[in-house]
């Protein structure tokens, strides 16, 4: 069900009953108004993953049509869009021979690795390819800390993953990285643009030039005041964004929930109440396993509203 304001859910719940996901495609438009004010330079590639729903595509599409694919599935949705192929990048460190080649035949040429395993996987696809290594950067306070799970750390690896690379033909290479989702403490954003800062230098001092920089998504997405906290949040790591814009640097991001949590809400309604342990429970007819997931998995905690007090 896709909504234009939040006061039709109740009509709707009242005919059609719960439990029922809304969407605002207002909140879709403004997510990427504020943004793109907090970072014209930077190309905006929807992480398709946040949430696949076409009308969500659709909209994304209207507004900048960047995507960021992470499998087939998310391929074909963009491909039945009519999406052009060079309007997306494929951003999964890992990917299946199989996957790499349909991807490729689809027409994306910006892919990721993170280990040398995935990077002979790439280079076969030679000059054309356009090559992004990603490295990691963790951070304890995100709810999700990507850095367990890709990116490369030490940067003496990092700094071979790029000769490897430059060796092997690639000559569009770019580094990548993501602060965690979400990644609410913009120093950490400050430090590994800093990071990739000094590894673009030291590079370049071999010959090896690089050419973009992907700043990854997890932009803390706000329920009020949107504009001026994104504002905020970019304004402690400006100085060390310029640097790279200032030298023609391409720079992209990948926002995912910025986009799509806050336009989502959840209608569901309570069917059951009892006292355990001295305390109420109330039992809805949705839950964990459902739509509410983000609770059990990732700490999630929901703003609560009452369409019926």
């Amino acid at each position: 069900m896709v909504i234009q304001d939040h006061p039709k859910i109740r009509d709707w719940v009242l005919t059609q009953g719960t439990p029922t996901l809304f969407l605002s495609q207002d909140s879709i438009r403004e997510a990427h108004r504020t943004l793109k004010a907090a970072l014209p330079e930077v190309g905006l590639y929807y992480a398709v993953k946040a949430n696949s729903t076409e009308a969500i595509l659709k909209i994304w599409q209207e507004q900048e049509g960047y995507f960021d694919l992470c499998s087939l599935n998310e391929v074909d949705q963009v491909s039945a869009l009519g999406v052009p192929p060079e309007h997306c990048i494929f951003t999964h460190p890992i990917k299946s021979p199989d996957t790499l080649k349909r991807v490729w035949q689809f027409g994306i040429r910006t892919f990721v690795a993170d280990n040398p395993t995935e990077l002979k996987k790439l280079l076969p696809f030679g000059k054309e390819l356009q090559l992004l290594i990603r490295m990691a950067m963790p951070n304890r306070d995100a709810l999700s800390d990507l850095a367990l799970k890709f990116g490369i750390l030490d940067e003496t690896e990092l700094l071979q993953m790029f000769r490897q690379a430059h060796r092997g033909g690639v000559r569009h290479l770019g580094l990548c990285f993501h602060c965690g989702s979400p990644a609410e403490d913009p120093r950490v954003m400050q430090e590994a643009l800093v990071r990739s800062r000094n590894l673009v230098e030291k590079l370049a001092q071999e010959g090896i030039v690089l050419k973009t920089i992907d700043i990854g998504g997890g932009f803390p997405h706000y329920e009020e005041n949107r504009s001026a906290e994104i504002m905020q949040y970019v304004a402690q790591f400006r100085e060390a964004l310029d640097w790279f814009a200032n030298r023609g640097f391409a720079l992209l991001a990948e926002p995912g929930r910025y986009v799509a949590g806050p336009a989502m809400v959840l209608a569901t309604q309570v069917i059951g109440h009892a006292h355990r342990g001295g305390k109420p429970w109330y039992y809805l007819d949705d839950g964990l396993y459902n739509s509410l997931s983000g609770q059990l998995y990732e700490q999630a905690r929901y703003p609560i509203g009452l369409l019926n007090p």
